[in-house]
């Protein structure tokens, strides 16, 4: 892993002060054009990002923590956010929100970009779970995960027991009499699979695992995502019972069934491991796993605090229950 250089660095190479670097890169008095051209030629050559906490902010920090998610389009996304701002902002800390639309390379310049801005710390929820970001693993800031771990950064984390929670909502499924249970999930390398793991192991214990009944949804593209899951649907009847991994792909489905116009008579047992404000609204009954996201939010925020504030005790992972409520038989 490369190591960021420093401004020191950068002065040797361009045959500098120190103090000149930083009235270069800070613009606070003038430097004549050659040794401010041989400056930047040296930040270029040495890909030098300035850190503002490193800019003489005498030890205030910059007042900002990043975040960084997987789609704020998700509601469960977009409820985590208001719960961190709320009480960052209470604590009078500015947040910088970026969404990586799970888009792993959109998720590394975000947080490339966000160093380069001197936050005092970062809330992550990554993509790369078997490929950690370098540049993450030598941070020198504080880094709290949220909803999925991954486990080479050996920070804080906060969400809930994916796997456990799957491996619940299937046995209760199993008890209901599905027996041919599908998955929808998310397409896409990113995926970390714990509730697929939860899934599957439910399933082979009670002797009905079947591969063919899980999809990967890509749900970034609409039309790919309701073609996949036509397709699906058609060649795996019957299917009694179907967990959708996020309430997104949940709207795939729901989307087929209006299109076929299903009655809920004939219509799976249906379980969106997120809940949304428009299930109210639905023809179709789904039982929704409600995550507990202003509890998440309060602790996700206190726990970057604290580590801003100089915390070093050992990496807290904490996870929370779920409630859910099953749709009255018809």
């Amino acid at each position: 892993m490369k190591r960021r250089p420093s401004m020191k660095e950068v002065a040797r190479l361009a045959g500098v002060s120190t103090s000149t670097v930083s009235h270069v890169v800070n613009a606070t008095r003038f430097v004549g054009e050659e040794p401010k051209r041989r400056v930047l030629a040296a930040i270029e050559s040495l890909d030098y990002h300035p850190n503002l906490l490193a800019r003489g902010l005498k030890g205030k920090g910059s007042r900002t923590v990043g975040m960084v998610v997987a789609n704020l389009r998700d509601s469960f996304y977009y409820g985590l956010v208001n719960a961190v701002s709320r009480r960052l902002h209470a604590a009078e800390y500015d947040v910088l929100v970026c969404d990586s639309e799970y888009d792993l390379a959109m998720e590394r310049r975000h947080i490339d970009a966000l160093t380069r801005k001197g936050i005092d710390g970062l809330v992550l929820s990554g993509l790369g779970r078997d490929e950690p970001y370098p540049a993450l693993l030598d941070a020198d800031f504080p880094l709290v995960q949220v909803y999925d771990r991954i486990d080479a950064y050996h920070t804080d984390f906060v969400g809930i027991d994916a796997e456990a929670e799957a491996r619940r909502i299937t046995a209760q499924m199993v008890a209901r009499g599905c027996r041919r249970i599908g998955m929808l999930r998310y397409a896409g390398h990113f995926f970390p699979g714990s509730r697929y793991a939860g899934f599957r192991a439910v399933c082979l214990q009670h002797g009905i695992w079947q591969e063919s009944l899980t999809l990967r949804v890509p749900v970034t593209d609409t039309a790919g995502a309701d073609d996949a899951v036509r397709e699906w649907w058609q060649h795996n009847q019957p299917v009694d019972g179907v967990i959708c991994t996020n309430a997104n792909v949940c709207l795939a489905l729901l989307r087929l069934f209006n299109s076929l116009d299903l009655t809920r008579h004939r219509l799976p047992l249906v379980v969106s491991f997120d809940e949304s404000p428009w299930m109210q609204h639905l023809r179709y009954p789904v039982a929704a796993l409600r995550q507990p996201v202003g509890r998440i939010g309060a602790t996700v925020a206190a726990a970057i605090l604290a580590r801003i504030k100089g915390d070093s005790g050992p990496a807290a992972h904490t996870t929370y229950a779920c409630d859910i409520t099953w749709p009255a038989a018809p």
